[in-house]
């Protein structure tokens, strides 16, 4: 079984540190914008302290992550694949070999070789060629 073979759990490592990245940046950055936003809403308002915006903030990040989460674990999916395909893992996932792949795609007509004409008249026109 893949899942629990070392390249498996290599594999699920990959995907889980790319969702995971992606979302935390996602998740950060909206946070950051959503407590800007209620600190400009707050105003000049003697009542919202910067720690009582920082817990309104902090209550509505559940429902911000809910929102997040799908977008994470599809932008991290891509963002995983990319990265495991520009190494060639995703080559080695296959289980078979670059040049085995190469070598089936040929045709299995065998290609001819071309006689070299040795003459001396090849010779004279080699000397005007050069």
């Amino acid at each position: 079984m893949l899942l629990f073979s070392t390249f498996g759990r290599y594999l699920t490592k990959r995907f889980a540190r790319a969702i995971l990245g992606v979302f935390s940046t996602f998740f950060f950055l909206i946070g950051t914008l959503d407590f800007v936003e209620l600190m400009r809403r707050a105003g000049d308002s003697p009542i919202a302290t910067t720690p009582r915006i920082v817990q309104l903030a902090l209550f509505r990040a559940p429902a911000v992550a809910e929102q997040i989460f799908p977008f994470a674990a599809l932008f991290g999916g891509m963002f995983a694949l990319l990265t495991l395909s520009r190494k060639l893992e995703l080559v080695v996932a296959t289980g078979e070999s670059p040049a085995r792949r190469i070598s089936s795609t040929k045709s299995s007509v065998p290609i001819r070789k071309k006689k070299v004409l040795n003459t001396p008249t090849m010779a004279r026109a080699k000397r005007f060629v050069r």
